[in-house]
């Protein structure tokens, strides 16, 4: 589970919405230059917009 922290909201999120999350935000031209899942996680969780519950 995950906290997720943007437009002055928080929602908790499972790890299948997170996911989901990275299929919708992140478009086919940025995971061909290679941007994974983990990475992009790894980058969300850094600026403290998904956070581990």
């Amino acid at each position: 589970m995950f906290n997720y922290y943007e437009n002055g909201k928080i929602e908790t999120l499972s790890a299948r919405k997170v996911y989901r999350l990275y299929t919708i935000a992140v478009d086919d031209e940025q995971k061909a230059n290679g941007t994974t899942f983990y990475s992009w996680l790894y980058e969300m969780e850094k600026m403290q917009i998904l956070n581990r519950m």
